[in-house]
């Protein structure tokens, strides 16, 4: 993979959260959670601003308008450093991979999903400083139904989506099922065929449920209707 300096030198630290070293690990959660709390004592620091300023983002008094803009600034700068400001243009439905976008930013929000499926308990202690782990994986998960899937990583996509459906279930993995009618192929069916006739009772339910949808697109896909699908195969 070839990296944009300016995008390594930032953020390239990151990629050692998947590290099968454990302390070059420990070293990045660290300094994830660092940069989190600078994040969190920023937006606290402006929070309080407002409050001062009587409840507006752009007070009247002069003073108070410039010491806003610097608590803005400042929110702004640590927000830029953390895991978050990569991943946060992909998130925008206007999104589009750049040709020059290397690593681009769907490839730290596949990162994101790489560190719950390498490392849970790593991801549940350390990705949640600021906001919900959970919440942030769905609206990964919501961004990559709409933008499809790069080609250039489909492949890391199909791992993480064969790993959902394997099991065990974590929150969200239902939007697993919308992301694979954009990886929808020969050898992704194949995959998952083999997985329904496996043994695993919860995981072949599973590896169903996403054929069946590959097979009717127009279906919905959330944990609704999986439960509707469980019930019309038990009646069948």
């Amino acid at each position: 993979m070839v990296h944009d300096r300016a995008m390594w030198d930032r953020h390239g630290w990151v990629f050692d959260l998947v590290s099968d070293d454990e302390l070059r690990r420990r070293r990045a959660r660290n300094r994830a959670r660092a940069r989190d709390n600078a994040l969190l004592a920023a937006n606290k620091a402006r929070n309080e601003v407002w409050w001062r300023a009587g409840q507006t983002w752009a007070p009247d008094d002069p003073a108070m308008a410039a010491e806003m803009a610097r608590a803005e600034a400042d929110h702004a700068a640590a927000l830029a450093e953390t895991f978050l400001a990569p991943i946060a243009p992909y998130l925008s439905p206007g999104w589009s991979r750049q040709s020059d976008e290397k690593p681009s930013s769907e490839q730290f929000a596949i990162l994101y999903l790489e560190w719950e499926m390498a490392y849970p308990d790593e991801w549940h202690q350390d990705a949640g400083t600021y906001l919900s782990p959970t919440g942030f994986k769905g609206s990964i998960l919501r961004a990559m139904d709409w933008h499809g899937v790069s080609e250039p990583d489909r492949a890391a996509v199909e791992e993480l989506l064969l790993a959902a459906v394997r099991g065990p279930y974590r929150a969200k993995d239902w939007q697993y099922t919308r992301v694979a009618r954009h990886l929808d192929s020969r050898p992704l069916r194949d995959a998952l065929g083999t997985i329904a006739d496996g043994g695993d009772d919860a995981a072949a339910l599973r590896a169903a449920f996403v054929l069946s949808r590959l097979d009717n697109p127009d279906l919905s896909a959330n944990r609704r209707s999986y439960g509707n699908w469980l019930k019309q195969r038990t009646q069948t």
